[in-house]
């Protein structure tokens, strides 16, 4: 038996027909997720019957929690949905319970066609600034040095467990900045345990992907080392695409302990810096003054709303916008082997 789980249950499998499941809360490519009647912080991901999940992989992950001590099961349930129950039906595994995102972690859209929409605060806000969220008001510099230091306790809570995130996805990376800055991270059952099974077919974003990885190999510590790098110098240069490297963007070289990181996150693998090394820098280091203090992420570019970073890299476009009055187009076709299903589009929300 496991230590028990944020619901109180002790990781044993539930059968399905045992919930009443309420509000479908969203549905991607692998699955949905469900509402629980009577339990409105816990949710169900129930995977499609297309998408079954590995159950050794899964068994693993929610596992994990039976090695963990107190501050570090109070770090993971702050931090993470992590699987906490397997649920079957008829024997089979369908899905898990997990901890509902906390209301913090999204935005109520007040006007528009999305009026009334809750949507997500994710990692993505941060990095296409010509885009903009009413009502979201953008982090200022420390405010970014204190969401990067965040991420980087739950990374090295995982890697202190041999937990590899794998993809790294600006979607899936969620901050708040009310009443203080903090964060949470969502699809955790495509992480991996080392020495164990993926639960699903691994995934990976584009432009997240590790250069020192042949196409086909399998991510590691190290390569979520790099992943790191990347979103630190993305969302303190408000680029989608910059990498690390000696082009270190001015926020971050204003602090020498984070940009001499971010420098060695380029080299070999071994050479990276570990989320414990991130960590202490950032909470050390003192983020220069300014920032988007206030206003839409439009703002951040400038009065102009332009964003020459952007415009400045050959043959890249910014992402696509949703436009809610029309329905988006249906992607089809088989997809590569490495990628799951396509980057969902940012939300334009004005």
């Amino acid at each position: 038996m496991g230590k028990a789980t944020p619901s109180g249950d002790t990781g044993t499998p539930l059968e399905l027909s045992a919930l009443r499941l309420g509000a479908t809360l969203g549905a991607g490519g692998e699955g949905t997720v469900h509402e629980i009647v009577g339990r409105p912080d816990v949710v169900l991901k129930r995977y499609h019957r297309a998408a079954p999940p590995d159950p050794g992989g899964l068994d693993a992950l929610i596992g994990l929690r039976a090695h963990l001590d107190e501050a570090e099961s109070t770090l993971l349930d702050r931090c993470c949905a992590w699987p906490d129950r397997a649920v079957t039906e008829d024997g089979r595994p369908v899905g898990f319970l997990m901890t509902r995102v906390p209301d913090r972690f999204g935005l109520r859209v007040p006007s528009g066609p999305a009026a009334g929409r809750r949507v997500l605060t994710e990692l993505q806000h941060l990095l296409f600034p010509r885009k903009h969220l009413h009502g979201l008001r953008l982090p200022d510099y420390d405010e970014l040095r204190r969401l990067c230091a965040g991420w980087a306790a739950v990374l090295e809570l995982l890697h202190h467990h041999e937990v590899i995130v794998g993809d790294v996805s600006p979607r899936n990376w969620l901050w708040s900045l009310a009443p203080e800055p903090a964060v949470f991270l969502i699809d955790c059952d495509s992480f991996r345990r080392r020495g164990s099974s993926s639960v699903l077919r691994p995934k990976q974003t584009p432009d997240w992907d590790d250069p020192a990885l042949r196409p086909g190999e399998r991510t590691t510590l190290e390569s979520d080392r790099y992943k790191f790098a990347t979103a630190v110098v993305r969302v303190f240069a408000g680029d989608a695409y910059r990498r690390p490297g000696h082009d270190v963007p001015p926020p971050l070289s204003a602090m020498p302990d984070v940009a001499a990181l971010a420098i060695r996150a380029a080299g070999p693998p071994r050479s990276r810096p570990t989320a414990v090394e991130w960590r202490a820098a950032l909470e050390a280091a003192e983020a220069p003054a300014g920032g988007p203090v206030t206003g839409t992420a439009g703002e951040r570019a400038g009065s102009s709303g332009q964003q020459p970073a952007l415009a400045a890299v050959p043959g890249r476009g910014p992402r696509p916008v949703l436009d809610l009055q029309r329905p988006p187009p249906v992607q089809r076709g088989p997809l590569p082997e490495t990628i799951a299903r396509p980057v969902r589009p940012q939300l334009d929300l004005s």
